[in-house]
């Protein structure tokens, strides 16, 4: 006995049930795009803290010459303000999306 008005099984999963070849390649556009995005910015930090590092070891103070301009040296303190941390997240944000253009653009190229 038949119902009037449903799906079979088969139809229902080709139609709901699974990703079409569209969807899913879009989906790994974003994902690369995310990989590219999170690639990027650990290698903006890492480089920073390196150059940070490589400044640090380098750095000859001198002393004697110093004393000599004791008029210029500062007697203040200056306080940087940080970064907050949705800078950081609009950042990842929109370099994702420049990686998701970049890589549509080359596969579109490839095609």
């Amino acid at each position: 006995m038949a119902l009037t008005g449903q799906f079979s099984s088969t139809t229902h999963v080709a139609k709901y049930g699974k990703m079409s070849k569209k969807r899913r390649g879009n989906m790994k556009v974003v994902l690369k795009a995310i990989i590219g995005s999170i690639s990027i910015h650990v290698i903006y930090v890492v480089v920073m803290m390196l150059v940070g590092y490589i400044k640090t070891k380098n750095y000859k103070p001198d002393i004697e010459n110093a004393w000599d301009k004791v008029e210029t040296l500062q007697n203040e303190v200056e306080f940087v303000s940080v970064t907050p941390p949705h800078l950081y997240v609009l950042s990842f944000l929109g370099v994702s999306v420049i990686c998701g253009i970049v890589i549509l653009s080359y596969e579109k190229l490839m095609n």
